[in-house]
């Protein structure tokens, strides 16, 4: 008896469909990917990739009552007992000529936050931002922490802001201020992609 050929037509459609679907998971991107904005066409060289990218960290607060945060981050009381939660927004926007690559791909590995204790606070910074000057730089211009709602918060200035001079490109940086990792008791705090963007919730540019 001959196959019905609708009915073939039908399993081979739910076959492409089900292939189609499989497929489409697998080219899913990945939270690195997922985690970044390039802004295509908005540089000045074919070796500057610039774009944003939005990361994450968790910090326990190991029974500080104080948290000193950057006196541009934006604080919100809904974090959970205990634990600190750090969302930052990572920038590139260079408009110069470099000798090699610089992409935001890479610079977001180079900045971030800080944390060090002094007596009963906490106290966090940001590291690795810099600026030319003149062709831009990176930054990280969105800062959001969300902290318990008992937690004492203190804001400080100086705590965050970019370098404003190089040593060559993809050299490491030197800023005047101290804020470096694992320099005068700071500690880096580690991070990680975050593909809900989170930081775009702050208000900024």
């Amino acid at each position: 008896m001959n196959a019905n050929p609708t009915s073939s037509a039908q399993l081979l459609a739910r076959t492409l469909l089900l292939a189609g679907l499989f497929v489409s998971g697998c080219q899913s991107k990945n939270p690195d990917e997922a985690s970044i904005v390039l802004a295509n066409g908005n540089s000045s060289s074919p070796l500057v990739e610039n774009g944003r990218a939005y990361d994450r960290s968790t910090i326990d607060l190991g029974g500080l009552a104080i948290i000193v945060v950057p006196d541009d981050a934006k604080v919100e009381r809904t974090g959970r007992g205990g634990r600190t939660e750090i969302y930052m927004e990572k920038s590139q926007s260079f408009g110069g000529h470099p000798g090699k690559q610089m992409s935001i791909r890479d610079a977001r590995k180079r900045m971030g936050c800080v944390k060090k204790v002094e007596g009963d606070k906490l106290v966090i910074a940001t590291y690795g931002e810099w600026d030319s000057n003149i062709e831009g730089g990176s930054f990280l211009k969105r800062l959001l922490i969300r902290v318990p709602g008992d937690m004492k918060v203190e804001t400080r200035n100086g705590l965050s802001g970019p370098i404003k001079y190089r040593r060559g490109f993809g050299s490491p940086q030197t800023r005047d201020d101290g804020i470096e990792p694992g320099k005068n008791g700071w500690e880096t705090i580690p991070d990680e992609p975050d593909p809900r963007m989170t930081a775009k919730s702050v208000s900024g540019p």
